[in-house]
C-alpha cells in the first residue's frame, strides 16, 4: 500500500504501477488506489501472495498489461474463463 501511495503523491499520471514483492494478499484493498492513476496501461503485481482476483476490477480498464505471475493462485483456470483472459506462453 505504502508504494502505490507513494506513486500516487509523486506521480500520479504514471501509466505503470510495479508493487511486485509487497506481502499484497488482497487486490480489491487497492482498487481505490489504482483507480486514481487514470493512465495506468502497466501493473506488474508478481511474487505477492494473491489468491484471487477481484469480482469488480472495472477501475483497471486501461490497464493492457498486468502481471500475475508468481502468485499462489487457488484457481489459475478459472481467471482465464472469469476475466477473458489468454494464456501467454
Amino acid at each position: 500500500m505504502e508504494k502505490l501511495n507513494a506513486l500516487i503523491k509523486e506521480n500520479p499520471y504514471s501509466d505503470t504501477a510495479f508493487l511486485e514483492y509487497t506481502e499484497l494478499d488482497d487486490l480489491s484493498l487497492l482498487m481505490p488506489g489504482l483507480s486514481a492513476l487514470p493512465n495506468l496501461k502497466k501493473l506488474y503485481l508478481y511474487g505477492n501472495k494473491l489468491t484471487a482476483l477481484p469480482a469488480d476490477m472495472s477501475a483497471l480498464k486501461m490497464v493492457e498489461t498486468l502481471d500475475i505471475s508468481n502468485n499462489p493462485f487457488e484457481d489459475v483456470r478459472s481467471l482465464f474463463s472469469h476475466y477473458c483472459l489468454s494464456e501467454v506462453s
